[in-house]
């Protein structure tokens, strides 16, 4: 079981001093730099009617000068955020999700349970589990992510971070004129736990009527059955079944390459886990089993793991929303018994 945010918490040092410090001196220097930039914006006008008054253009010598303070000021901040959030990732969101994990340890484990963590922020997962998880049936031309996190609780091996998936199309005019279309295919969480079971073909579950949670009223009436997030159904799982779930064929598409296999796999008790799962986040999920992994794609628009600089949040706030995003990560491998699977690979 995962253990509480005070539990967590208690275990941990974290130095929320230097990091409010960081941020104090962030706030002075840009303070600073804000009231220099009144004051040349100020004189540069005064400046600029008194030179044109006698056709003099000294006064562009005062806007160049303008423009260097505030392109200053803009690195300034921009490299105190980068510090900030470099120590941020690195001196609470990495002990945070170690600790968390180390604290699902039970006296009831076995030898073969292990618990650990280890947290990557500039690091993305890597093509080869985006590729295989056959949950992006497009072309992807850009691949962009960050907060990659990889580890085991208990029996269960895992791995996820986020993601930016991005097709590049180009079309020709009448004209001659090529026009270079960026479309973002997936922007979210790729999840890959180990299932304890080696799958000899591929089921792929995909979100039925799925809308985002922004959308406005007209979206919400006529988009409702379009999929918001560009997770595919891979050729490889050519066969469309119904299952008994009457509920669960509403929200999920259900596609195999092993009716058989898939039918067995998807026992009454997993399909219900999956179905609370699905009702309890209003987020595009997308699950395919291949190989022996099951993989989450969770479209969402969050930066996870993230904490602005500039946001004034009091020290408790900061520290839970980092245990948030791991639990809610984390919570996968309980909700769906990862740990207790009765099957076991060849």
């Amino acid at each position: 079981m995962l253990p509480t945010y005070g539990e967590v918490n208690a275990r941990l040092t974290v130095p929320l001093e230097a990091l409010d410090q960081i941020r104090e001196l962030a706030q002075q220097k840009r303070a600073k730099y804000n009231r220099v930039l009144a004051i040349f914006f100020v004189v540069n006008v005064i400046s600029t009617l008194v030179s044109l008054s006698y056709q003099s253009y000294y006064f562009i010598i005062g806007w160049i000068i303008f423009i260097i303070v505030w392109l200053m000021s803009v690195y300034a901040k921009r490299k105190s955020a980068e510090q900030y959030r470099t120590m941020f990732k690195r001196e609470v969101i990495a002990p945070f999700a170690s600790k968390t994990v180390e604290l699902c340890a039970s006296l009831q484990d076995s030898d073969k349970h292990i618990y650990y963590c280890n947290y990557y922020p500039e690091d993305r997962m890597d093509d080869h589990w985006i590729r295989n998880c056959k949950l992006f049936d497009f072309t992807i031309d850009r691949t962009t992510g960050e907060d990659l996190l990889i580890g085991q609780l208990g029996l269960t091996e895992f791995r996820f971070s986020e993601l930016t998936l991005v097709e590049i199309t180009k079309s020709t005019d009448s004209k001659g004129n090529t026009t270079t279309t960026n479309h973002t295919r997936f922007s979210g969480v790729l999840f890959v736990a180990d299932f304890k079971k080696d799958f000899s073909g591929i089921t792929i579950l995909q979100s039925n009527k799925v809308v985002p949670p922004d959308s406005g009223l007209f979206k919400k009436m006529f988009g409702s059955f379009k999929q918001y997030s560009m997770v595919g159904s891979s050729r490889a799982a050519k066969i469309d079944i119904n299952l008994e779930s009457e509920e669960f064929n509403e929200h999920f598409n259900v596609r195999t390459s092993n009716d058989i296999e898939a039918r067995y796999l998807l026992s009454p008790n997993l399909m219900e886990q999956i179905l609370d799962f699905k009702k309890s986040h209003n987020e595009q999920i997308d699950i395919s089993f291949v190989d022996s992994y099951m993989c989450i794609a969770i479209a969402s628009d969050n930066n996870y793991f993230e904490e602005p600089m500039h946001k004034e949040h009091s020290a408790g706030y900061r520290m839970k929303a980092v245990y948030d995003d791991l639990k809610f990560f984390f919570s996968l491998i309980e909700e769906f018994d990862l740990n207790t699977r009765i099957w076991s690979k060849k």
